[in-house]
């Protein structure tokens, strides 16, 4: 693993790693940074890290590989055949000891998927455990009110799931966002989709 406690830029971290995995890092480096021209590029917890509206991903040189990690990995579509778990966190990591086991056109994928949650100013998933009384804002009763179904599905959700709608729309700071984003609530509840855009199974 690299030791250096702290790297000035990622071009310095580029340069402290080993020659099996320099290659690597620079064709994730380059993937990521054309995949995602409007993302920022700094050093977090001593590794290369890439934001855009929030953390995306990192990736990190160990002894005999790199690990790609997505800090969101849990609520993208990923393959579990390669990305690893990481017991009670939203954090998925893949391994790569060599450069053809970049699956390039995959990459690009998760890439877009992982971005599209922080733009679409989607909050973390929440564990399905709380049960604490459910404030209902009134822009979501009202935009539920408004589209056929919305409320009958809203309903049929796990309680868990409908906070995730109600604390997303009242965390807003402006009264314009939070309209915005109770209108767009209303919508996915009309299909069925909970708030990562995923159908309500019943």
């Amino acid at each position: 693993m690299v030791s250096r406690d702290s790297y000035d830029s990622v071009d310095d971290y580029l340069e402290s790693v080993p020659d099996f995995a320099k290659p690597i890092c620079l064709k994730l480096r380059e993937i990521i940074r054309k995949t995602l021209p409007k993302a920022d590029e700094a050093i977090r917890w001593g590794a290369p890290c890439y934001l855009d509206q929030g953390l995306i991903c990192s990736f990190i040189v160990d002894d005999d590989h790199v690990a790609l990690s997505f800090f969101r990995g849990m609520e993208i579509p990923l393959d579990d055949a390669i990305f690893s778990k990481t017991k009670g966190k939203n954090l998925r990591t893949v391994k790569f000891k060599k450069m053809e086991d970049i699956p390039r056109g995959h990459l690009r994928s998760w890439l877009v998927d992982a971005s599209k949650l922080n733009a679409f100013g989607l909050p973390p998933k929440r564990p399905l455990t709380t049960d604490a009384p459910l404030d209902m804002p009134a822009e979501l009763q009202h935009a539920l009110a408004k589209h056929r179904g919305a409320r009958r599905n809203f309903e049929s959700f796990p309680l868990a799931r409908r906070r995730e709608f109600t604390e997303w729309i009242a965390s807003a700071k402006h009264p314009e966002t939070k309209l915005r984003r109770a209108q767009e609530s209303a919508l996915l509840l009309k299909d069925n989709k909970n708030l990562h855009g995923k159908i309500n199974p019943q």
